[in-house]
């Protein structure tokens, strides 16, 4: 599926540098580069990170509820 043709990493050394980045929403947008969560046994990959987002954006809307006019 598509998930599985943008199997992209997103290597380790990039999350870590966005996650030292002085802006909060960065840090926000990668949390794997924290340095406490160093074990890590591969970096997640681009598919990972989409199907996370989607995710948390559906239990986001889940919550709302949607008023027609």
């Amino acid at each position: 599926g598509f998930v599985d043709k943008n199997n992209d990493l997103l290597y380790r050394d990039l999350s870590q540098a966005m996650y030292k980045a002085n802006h909060s929403l960065i840090k926000i947008l990668f949390p794997e580069g924290n340095p406490a969560k160093v074990n890590l046994k591969r970096p997640p990959t681009a598919g990972f990170q989409f199907r996370a987002s989607v995710g948390t954006l559906m239990k986001n809307l889940l919550t709302k509820n949607p008023n027609y006019i």
